[in-house]
């Protein structure tokens, strides 16, 4: 079965479409001990998903049917995150 996640993504979302942290990093051949859970933990975070990682959570999201997270939409999240907010751009308003 296909299920199509048509949340407004982030890494929270992929974490948890994908089961939560722990499950994500035993899925993903992380290790034990609560280890690989931790490293998951702290991507939501960074709210940045190391792209060493995307091919294997994209392969779990395809194994789970969760047809909205591929290589491409964490590619896609990793560069929204670099791209600055308005709030970051927008004149301040002093006096120079």
């Amino acid at each position: 079965m296909i299920r199509n996640v048509s949340v407004e993504m982030d890494v929270k979302a992929v974490i948890n479409s994908l089961g939560g942290a722990a499950e994500l990093a035993r899925k993903l051949g992380m290790p034990g001990g609560g280890v690989g859970a931790t490293a998951v933990r702290a991507w939501n975070l960074r709210q940045s998903i190391p792209a060493a990682w995307f091919n294997k959570i994209a392969d779990v999201a395809r194994e789970e049917g969760v047809a909205a997270i591929t290589v491409e939409s964490l590619a896609d999240l990793a560069v929204q995150r670099r791209q600055p907010r308005a709030s970051q751009t927008e004149p301040t308003g002093r006096a120079a």
